[in-house]
């Protein structure tokens, strides 16, 4: 049994990873109020490891999750392979077959934590989440808002704008870094779709844009890739190609991370002002997500494959699921993905994203001020 802290720079090719948590390690002690939590590790022997962190992934199939007083602990066969403290545990991801108890899921529920539930190539199937917030008043204003198309548009404007500005940084991070690469006629279209997006008349004026700029985002960022076979094009359900395949997955976990918070201050995810509603769909955070995706997942993707850290042979393929990571690839994913979230400080600013919606939905500020990457 081995648990790793976020990954730091050194190989770990030896290492079967089976429970990951992260994404603050013990350097990060003077960044974050979390309390210390003890992982029992055993590698060459038995040793002890404080770490701070918020999400808790479990991958060893066959494992059970237990409850032991204030504590969660997985075990495989009647024997432990880790204890972890449930104090400032914020999400439990459970990955492929593994089960938890009913005194595990209450422990949880009881201290305000969510629990995804994944298939092992990292589909979402679904969430344990605690009670909604007591907030009613965020979220009759939110329905109040979200009802009229007009305030829709005047969320949704800026909102794309800022998406696009995103993916105009990304392109001029990539140009910076990878030989050979100009990409100042895309840019140049961007920016003035950027423009046209928050004048957009009407929201299906503005969905237009958000078409018309993601065809030559994606178009451009093909081009990123050192081995141009791995991404063909966006494509969805299913991924098709590696690329795909990663930058889905990178975006289902940042939307379970956005629901977290919307829940957590009150808002009903499914009640969105951009995304169509779809039964079981959480729009919210779908809206929220457009200006994580390109500068989080999509810049992952790139960095992953251009520096070898992930090659075709990482992936399954069907007809059926489209590409999907193997078991062993997705912990390996884990190390990198967090250190990504740890170094952009991504927690932070989801909260602080969500926290800037309350507060244009409760008339403290005129419009949210959306995130905004910048290219280094």
């Amino acid at each position: 049994m081995f648990v790793e802290p976020p990954y730091q720079g050194e190989p770990f090719p030896e290492l079967l990873i089976k429970i990951y948590i992260g994404p603050y390690s013990a350097d990060d002690i003077s960044k974050t109020p979390k309390r210390p939590i003890s992982i029992f590790m055993a590698a060459d022997k038995p040793r002890e490891r404080v770490i701070y962190m918020p999400n808790l992934y479990l991958t060893e199939q066959g494992a059970v999750l237990r409850k032991t007083s204030r504590s969660l602990r997985l075990e495989k066969e009647g024997k432990q392979i880790a204890e972890v403290e449930i104090s400032k545990l914020d999400n439990v991801l459970v990955y492929g077959n593994i089960q938890v108890t009913i005194q595990a899921l209450r422990l949880l529920l009881e201290n305000g934590i969510e629990l995804s539930l994944l298939s092992e190539s990292g589909k979402l199937y679904g969430q344990l989440t605690p009670p909604f917030s007591k907030n009613i008043f965020l979220r009759k204003r939110q329905f109040e808002l979200f009802s009229d198309e007009r305030s829709c548009k005047l969320l949704a404007g800026p909102l794309i704008k800022a998406k696009i500005l995103n993916s105009i940084e990304v392109l001029r991070q990539f140009s910076w870094h990878i030989d050979g690469l100009n990409y100042d006629s895309e840019i140049g279209e961007l920016t003035r779709m950027a423009e046209q997006a928050e004048s957009a008349p009407h929201l299906r004026t503005l969905i237009g844009i958000e078409g018309a700029s993601a065809k030559i985002y994606f178009g451009a960022f093909g081009k990123a890739f050192k081995d141009n076979t791995l991404f063909n094009g966006r494509s969805k359900q299913p991924p098709r190609d590696p690329a795909n395949a990663l930058m889905s997955f990178g975006y289902v976990l940042i939307t379970a991370l956005i629901q977290s918070h919307l829940e957590a201050v009150g808002f009903d995810p499914y009640q969105a002002f951009y995304h169509s509603l779809t039964y079981g769909r959480p729009s919210l955070a779908l809206d929220i997500l457009e200006v994580f995706r390109a500068p989080v997942a999509d810049r992952f993707a790139v960095k992953m494959f251009n520096l070898g850290v992930f090659k075709r042979e990482d992936f399954n393929d069907s007809n059926v699921e489209g590409f999907r990571l193997k078991p062993e690839a997705i912990k390996r994913f884990f190390l990198r993905w967090d250190e990504c979230l740890r170094k952009m400080d991504i927690l932070k600013i989801i909260r602080e994203q969500v926290d800037s919606l309350r507060k244009a939905c409760l008339g403290e500020i005129k419009t949210p001020e959306y995130y905004l990457f910048k290219a280094k």
